[in-house]
């Protein structure tokens, strides 16, 4: 068949080997003609996954050298010259490849997803991929690969989805999140969860508040999180959603007292809206610990809440046993602070009646301040005698007629 293989008739000879069971010539023959796809569904078919893997790895090094050659540097050594038939394809070996992965890949990522993901993720020198993948085109294999070794699917799409976010897929996204909730990785999910905050806060930086668009679907991503019962994923996308009262509460009701002040204090800014919502998590905080009877770890709220909370926000909702001498230094702190406030505003109101004093005298000097006229002032315009109109005088000297024949418009 090798001597006679350029009399045979491709398509006729693959038939006839086929129905005959002969297999290995089969094989032989394909390699024969570089049927690189023909030999990789063979070997998927008869259950050889391995083998089937070593084609699209011999596929991919012919695509390497088909990808190096250039009109401008072409090879001097034969051998490393692509063979004719292999530069008439009708399809360049990187694109045989992605349609053999993208309608079969997963079955080998069922059968033997570690390496077959290795092979997908194959890079070169600058560390980019060899190949590069549309990814919503590999989550039927993603979801196929077993759960045991979904640790690898999550490697392979860390890249895209948390160090460059280059892609922008949130179907991927959203798979990404679910494999790492079902492994419960809180660690990666939390480095996941913080760059897609930093994202947002650039785009509100660069964009605007309108432009804030989170890469991943935050109802899937809570029910995973919800599902799985991993507290603080959730805590941080309630924080990434400025949902902090929501957030505040679940810390709360999982006694997680300093996630919750964490969490209180993340609302920036010193607009009305944000400062009513600082005071707001802070007293539901304290609400937590009065209930609990945690009476001084309520009152160092004070000091911890950066002047949010005040302790006349605290004393109402104490029961009648409190105590308050047990807390007098707190309570002369609050006063002394009251103090320094009161006098604060009395410097300022001095400043201000200064102020208006200032307004009112240069006032008063504007209403009596006067110009001398001679007998001959005329308009600077039509020169008439600027008497007998109505006209404007400036403190240059110079004087208009309000409407004069030149159709003037005062300042």
């Amino acid at each position: 068949m090798t001597i006679g293989e350029k009399y045979l008739h491709v398509d006729v000879t693959y038939s006839l080997l086929q129905s005959h069971g002969r297999f290995k010539e089969f094989v032989s023959y394909a390699e024969l003609k570089e049927r690189y796809e023909d030999i990789i569904l063979h070997h998927i078919n008869e259950g050889q996954f391995d083998q089937a893997i070593v084609g699209l790895e011999r596929l991919r090094e012919k695509g390497e050298i088909f990808a190096k050659l250039d009109d401008s540097k072409i090879p001097e050594d034969e051998a490393a010259r692509p063979k004719k038939s292999m530069v008439k394809t009708e399809k360049l070996p990187f694109d045989l490849i992605r349609d053999i992965i993208y309608s079969h890949g997963h079955v080998l990522m069922y059968e033997n997803s570690g390496r077959t993901l290795d092979f997908l993720d194959k890079r070169d020198r600058s560390g980019e991929r060899i190949i590069e993948w549309e990814l919503t085109k590999l989550m039927p294999g993603f979801m196929k690969v077993p759960f045991s070794q979904r640790n690898h699917v999550i490697d392979f799409l860390e890249d895209d989805c948390v160090t460059t976010t280059r892609c922008k897929d949130r179907a991927v996204h959203n798979l990404y999140i679910m494999f790492l909730s079902d492994l419960d990785d809180e660690e990666k999910l939390a480095e996941y969860l913080r760059r897609q905050e930093e994202l947002l806060l650039t785009q509100e930086m660069r964009e605007g508040q309108e432009a804030r668009e989170i890469l991943f679907d935050t109802e899937f991503a809570l029910k995973c999180f919800q599902r799985n019962h991993l507290i603080r994923p959730q805590l941080k996308l309630y924080s990434v959603m400025g949902l902090y009262s929501n957030a505040v509460d679940l810390a709360l009701n999982n006694n997680m007292i300093d996630e919750a002040k964490d969490i209180a204090s993340k609302p920036q800014g010193e607009t009305f809206e944000v400062i009513d919502l600082k005071k707001k998590l802070w007293l539901q905080i304290a609400f937590h610990l009065i209930h609990n009877q945690e009476t001084e770890e309520c009152m160092r709220l004070t000091h911890e809440s950066d002047g949010a909370l005040q302790i006349e926000d605290l004393l109402p909702h104490f029961d009648d046993g409190f105590r308050i001498e047990l807390f007098k230094d707190e309570i002369s702190d609050s006063l002394k602070s009251y103090v320094e406030t009161i006098k604060k505003q009395k410097n300022d109101l001095s400043v201000y009646e200064k102020t208006a004093e200032d307004m009112k005298n240069e006032l008063r000097h504007l209403r009596n301040r006067h110009f001398d006229l001679k007998g001959d002032e005329k308009c600077v315009e039509c020169q008439r005698s600027i008497f007998g109109e109505e006209f404007y005088l400036f403190p240059c000297r110079h004087s208009y007629h309000r409407v004069s024949k030149n159709n003037f418009k005062p300042l």
